[in-house]
C-alpha cells in the first residue's frame, strides 16, 4: 500500500461538521463488485452501507484547495465522504464515474496518463475507524496520511466507533512514474 502524509493542520473539526453533504449514497451493490466476483449481495441491514457525499461544485475552496497538495495528478475532482458510525462501504472497486464523465465531456487530454485516487484522511484515526485495501488494513492513521487507489483495487472502510469518518478523495489522471514522487 503506497502510503504518503501532506499537511492538514488547517483542517479543522469545525470545518468537517460545517460541511453540507449534498448526497447520501446507498452502496450496497458496491460498484458491481458483488456481480462481478460471481456472488449474491450480502444481506446487509438496509441502513448500513451508506456513505454521505459532497462532491466538487458543491465543495467549499478549503476542499477545492486541496487539490494542490497533488500537483502530480491531472485534471483532478473532489469529494469529501462522511460515514456515520455503524455504516460502511463494503468491499468495492472504485469506477471513477465523475472524473471519467468530466474527461469524455470536456475533451480532456489524458494520454499516457491513468486514472488514480487520493484517499485522504481528514483527522486522526479514532476507535473503530477502519480501512482496507487489498486485504492489508491500516489502523494507525493520521490526520493528513494518505494512500494512493488504482481502479482496480479492491478496498473497504468502515466506522464502527461512535464519532463520524471524515476522508477525502482526489481523483484524476498521472503518468505511473508520477506515483514515484507522491
Amino acid at each position: 500500500m503506497h502510503k504518503g502524509h501532506v499537511d492538514l493542520s488547517h483542517v479543522t473539526g469545525e470545518m468537517l461538521y460545517r460541511l453540507n453533504f449534498s448526497e447520501h449514497t446507498h452502496t450496497v451493490y458496491s460498484g458491481g463488485f458483488w456481480d462481478k466476483m460471481g456472488v449474491p449481495v450480502p444481506d446487509y441491514p438496509y441502513d448500513a452501507p451508506w456513505v454521505w457525499q459532497v462532491f466538487e461544485d458543491d465543495c467549499p475552496p478549503w476542499v477545492k484547495h486541496s487539490r494542490t497538495l497533488f500537483p502530480w495528478l491531472k485534471h483532478a475532482v473532489v469529494t469529501v465522504n462522511k460515514l456515520m458510525p455503524g455504516r460502511f462501504i463494503a468491499p468495492h472497486q472504485d469506477t471513477l464515474y465523475k472524473l471519467r464523465k468530466k474527461v469524455e465531456d470536456d475533451g480532456l487530454s489524458i494520454e499516457g496518463m491513468e486514472p488514480y485516487r487520493v484517499n485522504l484522511f481528514l483527522q486522526d484515526r479514532l476507535m473503530g475507524h477502519y480501512f482496507e485495501m487489498e486485504n492489508e488494513a491500516w489502523i494507525d492513521y493520521v490526520k493528513g496520511d494518505y494512500t494512493i487507489i488504482k481502479p482496480d483495487c479492491t478496498h473497504l472502510v468502515a466506522n464502527l466507533g461512535y464519532q463520524p469518518r471524515f476522508t477525502m478523495q482526489i481523483t484524476g489522471y498521472a503518468k505511473a512514474e508520477d506515483l514515484d514522487h507522491a
